[in-house]
């Protein structure tokens, strides 16, 4: 495993403590600078960039979720459709819904309500969480598992930040220490649920990729601005949390085609994180996406895709459109991929794969 890591992905950065700050004027500030945090205007240069980590905040015009997507919305709606009837997360709403969405975002920004407020608005809305004392999945139905300001520090196995690439890029930084410590702790963050697995061969799923509590591949990072800090603070921390899921989403994409004999289809165009960002009545909406040279990693793009002001009902419509696809995609699309990637890691190993869901 140790000479798969170091061929395929490259050397791991070490893992420093937590991320904190100290107050400017302090006894600690004025023996060494303060250590770098995601509101720091040289972020992007000192953490990201090193990493080949690049944001495009001007990306190709999309049209829609859909064109995105290459789907069509169901006519049935969401729950109707072939086995995602389980998942309890879809945004539907009427034009009457939609209309009060908007009345209510307007009236919050005239009254200049806090970020929190918003923020607890868009949860209630379209940030939907399941139910987890439901039964567990049927038929190995994917479901979601919204986790909240997770702690979820890097470890030394399979929840590696991605690699410093640009030894040049990092010594003018200032960052051949690395001492940012990539434990983000996103405001939300949609995972795989791992309700369709039997619990008595979860460990064989840890040894494939990260899992954290009931939660596996996440696949959806979402963060809200703060009162008092720009809109690119919430950018940074997408794209640092989303970096990091990505990472670990190609090492086990990776791994799989390494360790099989005969390796499932290479579906790397799955190989994706979403993000989104949050400020008031306004949101935008990211995709990243790996960069490859030679078949290793060489960083990944941060790109945006469609933005929507919720105090308007159509665009409100529109980003439940999106926020709908996205979780069409993770069921459907990136959890059944994860899936076959560690059943190959497993099948290589000589587990029964039969063995390995309920």
């Amino acid at each position: 495993m140790e000479e798969a890591d170091s061929a395929v992905f490259g050397p791991a950065s070490p893992l420093p403590g937590p991320e904190s700050e100290v107050a400017p004027g302090s006894s600690a500030s004025n023996t060494k600078p303060a250590p770098i945090t995601t509101h720091h205007p040289g972020f992007s240069h000192v953490v990201l960039n090193p990493r080949r980590i690049y944001i495009q905040k001007k990306g190709p015009i999309v049209p829609s979720a859909f064109a995105h997507f290459g789907t069509e919305k169901p006519q049935g709606g969401y729950k109707s459709l072939e086995r995602l009837g389980g998942a309890s997360i879809w945004v539907e709403k009427d034009s009457t819904e939609l209309k009060r969405i908007a009345a209510e975002y307007t009236l919050m920004r005239r009254l200049d309500l806090s970020e929190e407020d918003f923020a607890s608005l868009a949860k209630e809305i379209f940030l939907l969480r399941a139910w987890r004392s439901e039964e567990a999945s049927v038929g190995r139905q994917w479901r979601a598992d919204r986790m909240l300001r997770l702690a979820c520090p890097p470890d030394e196995e399979n929840w590696l930040p991605p690699p410093i690439l640009d030894r040049d890029a990092a010594a003018a930084a200032n960052d051949d220490d690395d001492d940012w410590s990539w434990d983000v702790r996103p405001d939300c963050a949609y995972w795989l649920s791992l309700a369709g697995f039997n619990p008595d061969y979860l460990f064989q799923v840890e040894a494939c990729t990260f899992v954290r509590r009931t939660a596996t591949c996440p696949y959806l990072t979402v963060e809200f601005e703060r009162d008092g800090q720009s809109e690119d603070v919430a950018v940074n921390r997408v794209a640092a949390a989303g970096s990091l899921a990505l990472y670990g989403r190609w090492r086990l994409h990776s791994e799989a085609r390494a360790a099989a004999p005969a390796p499932p289809a290479d579906d790397l165009p799955n190989v994706r994180h979403y993000a989104l960002t949050c400020a008031g009545s306004r949101f935008t909406l990211w995709v990243l996406r790996p960069t490859a040279r030679g078949g290793r990693w060489d960083g990944c793009t941060v790109t945006k895709l469609a933005r929507a002001d919720c105090a308007d009902a159509c665009q409100a419509a529109r980003l439940a459109d999106w926020i709908n696809e996205i979780h069409r995609w993770g069921l459907s699309e990136h959890g059944p991929s994860c899936g076959r990637d560690i059943e190959a890691i497993l099948g290589a190993s000589g587990v029964r794969i039969s063995d390995v869901y309920s």
